[in-house]
């Protein structure tokens, strides 16, 4: 792994299964780089000796999602080469040709929820840890791949619900409404978490890796459909509006201390 990744993507393996945990900054804020080395860190990992990969967050946060101030500071010029970036980090989530359990250890909003809803198991801290799809709060579209990806993992009237309310749900909540397969202690979270990917593991990795892509292929076949939709939405995150809606937002956070 080259080392612009590994200062954000801590890499530990524990016999098979490797566990790559985001540390990047507090909440892991998915910007520009953060994304880069994510994808990387996964396709690195496509062609390592582990079996199955465990993705975590370092502190208290899985990831808090796009970096807001990032995108407020840059504008147009920022929007327009990080979008592709992302879509090539959740490609990354998707494509990984190995069993992908997400240990969910703090906060996971709108693209850090969708990483994690990537993942083939989700186990989530019980405590303050918060999950959703904020995106429409915050006064940004959805590209046609995290939405598919959302799609994939809960059901049609929990989504819309999602998206069109906006808001983050504590742990119970999450494992009601399918963001969440199973919440477990904070402490036992990594254990458990090896546990089922060592379990992942065993299976004979051609068959895990085509049951993989046939995951896949639907959330592939609904983005080419919405090609048309999709690049439009993807280019409302360098419009004025969206850019003023995003301030805004920032500075309503500010006001609220």
């Amino acid at each position: 792994m080259v080392d612009t990744a590994a200062v954000m993507i801590e890499r530990e393996t524990h016999g098979a299964v490797a566990v790559l945990r985001l540390a990047h900054g507090k909440v892991n804020a998915l910007d520009l780089e953060l994304c880069e080395a994510l994808a990387l860190a996964l396709r690195d990992e496509d062609r390592a000796d582990s079996r199955a990969v465990v993705l975590t967050g370092a502190g208290r946060a899985f990831s808090a999602g796009v970096d807001l101030k990032r995108l407020a500071d840059g504008g147009a010029a920022y929007a327009r080469r990080f979008l592709p970036a992302l879509d090539a980090m959740f490609c990354a989530v998707l494509d990984l040709s190995k069993p992908l359990i997400a240990a969910v250890n703090g906060h996971a909003i709108a693209g850090g929820c969708i990483v994690a809803a990537g993942c083939d198991h989700v186990i989530l801290a019980r405590g303050s840890a918060r999950m959703g799809i904020t995106e429409l709060a915050v006064g940004v579209a959805f590209p046609a791949l995290p939405l598919a990806m959302m799609a994939a993992r809960v059901s049609p009237s929990q989504l819309r619900a999602m998206v069109y309310g906006a808001e983050t749900y504590p742990p119970e909540e999450c494992l009601a409404r399918g963001l969440a397969d199973e919440l477990c202690a904070p402490e036992s979270l990594l254990p458990r978490a090896l546990e089922v990917a060592t379990k992942r593991a065993a299976v004979p990795a051609a068959a895990y890796t085509l049951t993989r892509r046939s995951f896949a292929e639907p959330i592939y076949e609904a983005v080419r459909r919405q090609r048309a939709i999709d690049e439009a939405a993807s280019a409302t995150w360098s419009s004025d509006e969206t850019l003023a809606a995003v301030r805004a937002y920032l500075a309503s956070l500010a006001a609220r201390g």
